[in-house]
């Protein structure tokens, strides 16, 4: 596969080829002083000159619509590279002659295009060739690998209507000259990267010692996969989110075993804590999140996962996510007042970290925690301009509000206890 030199080493071929059709064809006894280009057409004439040559110009990129999918998808569910998909591009470009007497540029674009009409795909040995000068960029595109990426560059002429010439000169920003458009398809730009790549099928399982079968590939009846699986992460009482010291209900299937361990993981601070289970059964287990390290646990997003044993084997059921709710205390407050600013020094478990966003909601109205540059269990809010009054309160860190609807009764109703008085 080629390397983001690759469109470069393109454009600098097709110059070197149209410039050896010149040569080839004696264009200099026709045309004084031609020469082939691959600059921006409205860099050609700087000023009042005018030039006489070919200029070869890459005006557009576009994916390959062949290759856009290939190996993908390039990373498994862990985030781990397990394929290098190519880059797969389509180069426009735009063949422009221009001449400085009569029929010059009428001249030099029909060689150019006969050249192009002749050589419609660009060889490995002609691009070995013509990147190996070091006279092309110091000889930089010798390393870009297009001669040898898996499928050879191929030249072919577009079709460009009035309307579409007509904008394209526009933007070029230069004086129309008598043109021709081509595609060079199809270009593979590869990373490098190192992958994980699986090691070759033996066998379908286990073999049988006496007879040498194989184990073959496991049969169920039915949608249900027989390995150990979580469908739902509930914390109590329907809430949304668990807070410390809290019960969260894990529910699944074929859950049963020995040695069980609840994994809980927060890949934003790339936290790990293992808690062994409350009770375990075939369809649920019941783990209580820890309140006694309220620095180690974080509020947030987590992940939490099972570890068992089967049949002498180590399992591990899939991911769920968890959110971990902040808990204020509110009751434990300190409210003052001064200059038409109020300030809150609000307690909170579990600790806020000093990356960690925090907000508070009164009432309606959200305020942003001050900064807080080290570990802390007590934030400061300031309100400027507050109206006097009582107000219901959330505490929102990372994203996770503190629990003020209480769930337990029905109808649910807003937590008492969760209101501060300004």
């Amino acid at each position: 596969m080629s390397t983001a030199l690759a469109i470069a080493s393109v454009s600098a071929v097709l110059r070197e080829i149209l410039q050896d059709a010149l040569v080839d064809h004696g264009i200099s006894t026709i045309v004084a002083g031609a020469d082939v280009t691959a600059v921006s057409p409205d860099q050609v004439a700087p000023g009042n000159s005018q030039p006489t040559g070919v200029n070869v110009f890459c005006y557009g990129v576009a994916p390959n619509q062949g290759w856009r999918n290939a190996d993908l998808p390039s990373r498994n569910g862990t985030g781990e590279r397990r394929t290098n998909p190519p880059l797969a591009l389509d180069l426009h470009y735009l063949v422009t002659a221009y001449g400085t007497d009569d029929f010059h540029a009428e001249v030099l674009l029909g060689h150019a295009m006969h050249r192009l009409h002749e050589v419609p795909v660009l060889e490995r040995d002609t691009i070995r060739t013509i990147l190996a000068d070091p006279t092309i960029l110091a000889g930089a595109l010798a390393d870009s690998g297009l001669a040898d990426q898996v499928e050879l560059v191929k030249i072919s002429p577009e079709v460009m209507s009035v309307e579409e010439i007509s904008k394209l000169w526009t933007a070029l920003g230069g004086g129309y000259r008598p043109s021709a458009a081509y595609k060079a398809s199809v270009v593979l730009i590869r990373a490098q990267e190192a992958i994980r790549t699986a090691l070759p099928v033996l066998t379908r399982g286990d073999r049988d010692p006496t007879t040498g079968v194989e184990e073959g590939v496991t049969v169920v009846a039915g949608l249900t996969v027989p390995y150990p699986t979580l469908t739902a992460a509930r914390p109590p009482t329907g809430q949304p989110a668990v807070r410390l010291g809290e019960t969260v209900v894990l529910e699944g299937h074929h859950l049963d075993g020995t040695g069980h361990s609840v994994v809980f993981r927060h890949p934003r601070f790339d936290l790990t804590e293992t808690v062994a289970p409350d009770t375990t059964a075939a369809d649920r287990i019941e783990v209580t999140v820890p309140g006694g390290a309220p620095g180690d646990w974080p509020a947030g997003l987590w992940t939490v996962e099972v570890t068992l044993v089967q049949d002498g084997e180590d399992r591990r059921t899939n991911t769920l996510s968890l959110a971990l709710a902040p808990t204020p205390d509110v009751a434990g407050a300190t409210v003052t007042s001064a200059a038409g600013t109020t300030t809150i020094d609000l307690p909170v478990q579990p600790e806020v970290r000093p990356t960690q966003t925090a907000a508070l909601v009164v009432g309606s109205r959200e305020v942003a925690a001050l900064d807080h540059p080290v570990q802390t269990g007590t934030l400061t809010f300031e309100i400027d301009g507050a109206d006097p009054g009582t107000y219901f309160v959330r505490l929102r860190v990372d994203g996770v509000e503190s629990l003020l609807v209480d769930r337990s009764v029905s109808p649910p109703q807003f937590d008492p206890t969760q209101q501060v008085t300004l």
